[in-house]
């Protein structure tokens, strides 16, 4: 007897856990029905066909579950039901359940027709229907009627453009069939995010009077505007860059070039920067951008590109005397085209050019027909041509020398 006890409390418990697994399934299904069904269509479709075609519409959604349905509902301008599908996806293992409706429109009247598209699932002997339907528009007219779609238009004239603060607008060559078309006759032209600077769109729109149907959508670049008043000041080991402020809330980089070689860069959100170190005597440059970051995405303005060339280092001068005469002796100076030497006859006197050396591998000087014990100063520096232009590095140290 109390074996016969035992048994049957054991079993009564594993039938009431049994029932409480079971109903917590059923709860849990009735729940995700009413608000947590995640259904997924790509569009809601608005198009225009001429009675008589098969007018396709597809749909696509994740499932979650098995056993899945779509009931699509044709309603016309009357709100009266003229056309019903029906498809049951059974036992499905698809991440993604695609449906395409084929609705043959033979024998319906030109108008606007309502397409409402819903889903089901199957749990526990019933069919639940998913929280959201989706409601497409499918406008007949009559055969003949429609000259082209816009879907299939080649576009072109579609160019990036520099961010201004105001609206930007295309002026797009839109042909269809081989007809180029007129804006506002044959088709429309509606924007977004096409003030700032990002990726803007510019959507083209049949006119369904013009027998255009379809629409286009192309995209297009607003950069900001190239960076303009590029001045540079250089010294022998530097070059300062200053350049005018660009609208647009934008960040800078400068580049400096060496011919075709990188030598530095720096991004910065100030209108100027220095590079130091860089060689004396040496042609560089200087590329100057503006650029903005949207979503992750860099937007440059064009380059704008300037020449800077650095100047000559500075010699170091030896001067050695003899009989009425003084030599002199300097340190070469790499990237120089030549030199120039200046002497004064006292040391308040005025300094004056004596020999300008355009051969760059000399570095030496003699200057003859002085005068015995008197004494004279000398001085000398390196220029680099520059075009027409002499660049001329810093003066040597002055040196005084008395002559035998």
């Amino acid at each position: 007897m109390k074996n016969n006890t035992t048994v049957t409390k054991r079993i009564t418990a594993l039938v009431l856990s049994v029932l409480m697994l079971f109903s917590l399934f059923t709860v849990c299904a009735v729940n995700a029905s009413a608000a947590d069904y995640p259904l997924v269509f790509p569009k809601e479709y608005d198009m225009t066909a001429e009675v008589g075609t098969i007018v396709q519409l597809t749909y696509s959604y994740f499932p979650c579950y098995k056993n899945e349905r779509i009931n699509i509902y044709i309603y016309d301008q009357y709100d009266q039901r003229v056309a019903y599908s029906e498809k049951d996806f059974y036992n499905s293992d698809s991440s993604v359940i695609e449906y395409t409706l084929r609705w043959d429109t033979r024998g319906y009247d030109p108008g606007r027709y309502k397409v409402v598209a819903q889903t089901m699932f199957y749990t526990y002997y019933d069919w639940h229907q998913s929280p959201r339907d989706v409601v497409s528009y499918v406008t007949l007219v009559k055969k003949g009627s429609i000259k082209g779609d816009i879907s299939k238009a080649a576009v072109g004239g579609i160019a990036h453009k520099t961010y201004t603060g105001k609206n930007i607008a295309q002026n797009p060559k839109v042909k269809v069939n081989g007809k180029t078309l007129t804006k506002d006759k044959h088709y429309t032209l509606t924007y977004s995010n096409n003030k700032n600077i990002g990726t803007a769109k510019v959507t083209i729109t049949g006119i369904r009077s013009a027998g255009y149907t379809g629409s286009k959508t192309m995209q297009f670049y607003i950069v900001p505007a190239a960076v303009k008043k590029i001045v540079t000041a250089q010294s022998n080991r530097a070059i300062a860059v200053k350049w005018s402020a660009v609208a647009g809330g934008v960040r800078y980089k400068v580049f400096l070039y060496k011919g075709s070689e990188l030598v530095a860069s720096k991004t910065t959100a100030e209108t100027g920067y220095k590079f130091e170190n860089v060689l004396s005597g040496t042609t560089y440059k200087v590329v100057v951008r503006a650029y903005k970051t949207v979503d992750g995405k860099n937007y440059w303005s064009p380059e704008s590109a300037v020449k800077a060339v650095t100047k000559p280092g500075t010699p170091t001068l030896a001067v050695a005397v003899g009989s009425k005469k003084a030599v002199l002796k300097w340190t070469k100076q790499g990237g120089c085209n030549g030199y120039e030497i200046y002497m004064a006859a006292s040391k308040s006197g005025e300094f004056k050019k004596i020999a300008t050396i355009k051969d760059k591998a000399t570095i030496s000087y003699t200057k003859t027909g002085l005068v015995p014990g008197r004494t004279y100063y000398f001085k000398v520096r390196a220029y680099k041509t520059s075009g027409t232009t002499n660049l001329f590095g810093a003066f040597s140290a002055v040196k005084a020398v008395k002559v035998k």
